[in-house]
């Protein structure tokens, strides 16, 4: 007996310390949750289950039911084509059977679901309609499922298996419609070795019921904070916000002007502006005249130069090649910003841009 209690305590604290370790864990995993989905959803079975929906009350396809999720971003940084794991959970209703003698009532569920989607992805429309794709795995039971023979006495039934299946669909990430979404998806979900509740169940109740299937969902996510977000593209108006880490003006030099005083010269402003194939830089410089103690005596006029050239794809990043010049510029992207060097420079001096087009 003391030994059955020792052993008992043990299991106790050992799952108390599982628990311990379990709920950070879990706080840390849905700290990152940036959005959740409510959905809708309806599911076509395949011609040959012998199951079926009831009573057609699911807008002409067999089962349906509902569900949710919730969404991390997988990328620490995503922005653009990112991956997002979700967990969620779900559930089919106005399950019935084709088997004559056989009155099958319930439900599906599955709990837990995980996914992982490809979003962000690039195309014409991505503006207004994102779309994704995705793969799922999961668990799913038969839910409060009963079988009534033919003479109405009911037995409960039991049956466990693996889901999976592939998904694609589009979200609204504009406009009055901004977090709706719809996607279709085929999952492959077959219960094997049905527990019918009674040791002799009719031989031609099935062994097997399979609930694959096409599913389409329409529902709407709820974003919790700000994610995936998409950066604006290379081509448009930029200009100067920063230059080597610094508000402007930045001093680019400062010099002796051989009486006492120097001459300043600061970077004012710049502007890049960047087409298909070419690009457009206005640097903005001034000099100005100051006497030993740092006074300014006179400020001269602003002096702008233009660099031209085109604008090429190298190696997966993008390079400034001007037209008079081999000074090329690796243009560097880091969140919505452009970084280059400035150009005819003698010294590195690193120059930050945002869209303002």
């Amino acid at each position: 007996m003391q030994r059955t209690a020792g052993l008992g305590l043990l299991a106790s604290l050992l799952a108390t310390q599982a628990h311990a370790q379990e709920i950070p864990f879990l706080s840390g995993i849905f700290s990152k949750v940036h959005s959740v989905t409510i959905y809708g959803q309806g599911l076509q079975l395949l011609p040959e289950s012998d199951v079926r929906g009831r009573n057609g009350r699911c807008g002409g396809l067999d089962v349906c039911g509902a569900g949710t999720e919730v969404l991390v971003d997988a990328t620490s940084a995503p922005r653009g084509t990112h991956l997002e794991i979700g967990l969620g959970a779900s559930y089919l209703g106005g399950v019935a059977s084709h088997t004559p003698g056989l009155d099958l009532r319930g439900s599906v569920r599955s709990l837990p679901t995980f996914a992982a989607y490809l979003t962000g992805l690039d195309t014409p429309l991505s503006n207004f309609v994102e779309p994704y794709a995705g793969f799922s795995f999961g668990i799913s039971d038969l839910w409060n499922v009963r079988a009534y023979d033919p003479s109405g006495i009911p037995s409960p039934v039991k049956a466990q298996t693996f889901d999976y299946g592939g998904t694609v669909g589009g979200y609204v990430n504009s406009g009055l419609l901004d977090g709706l979404f719809v996607e279709v998806s085929y999952k492959v979900r077959r219960f094997d070795g049905v527990d019918w509740g009674r040791t002799d169940p009719p031989a031609d109740w099935p062994k097997e019921l399979d609930f694959s299937g096409w599913t389409v969902a329409l529902g709407w996510q709820f974003d919790l904070k700000e994610h995936g977000h998409r950066p604006p593209e290379v081509r448009g108006l930029w200009e100067l916000s920063r230059v080597d880490g610094q508000a402007l003006p930045f001093v680019l030099s400062s010099t002796s002007d051989g009486a006492g005083g120097f001459d300043r010269t600061e970077l004012l402003h710049a502007l890049l502006n960047v087409t298909e194939t070419r690009y457009s830089l206005t640097v903005g410089r001034r000099t100005s005249h100051l006497d030993s103690t740092g006074k300014l005596l006179l400020a001269d006029v602003p002096q702008y130069t233009t660099y031209q050239g085109q604008i090429r794809e190298e190696g997966g990043s993008l390079t400034l090649v001007p037209a008079r010049s081999r000074d090329r510029k690796t243009v560097t992207r880091i969140g919505d910003d452009l970084l280059f060097e400035l150009p005819d420079s003698s010294e590195p001096v690193l120059l930050q841009f945002k869209n303002v087009q």
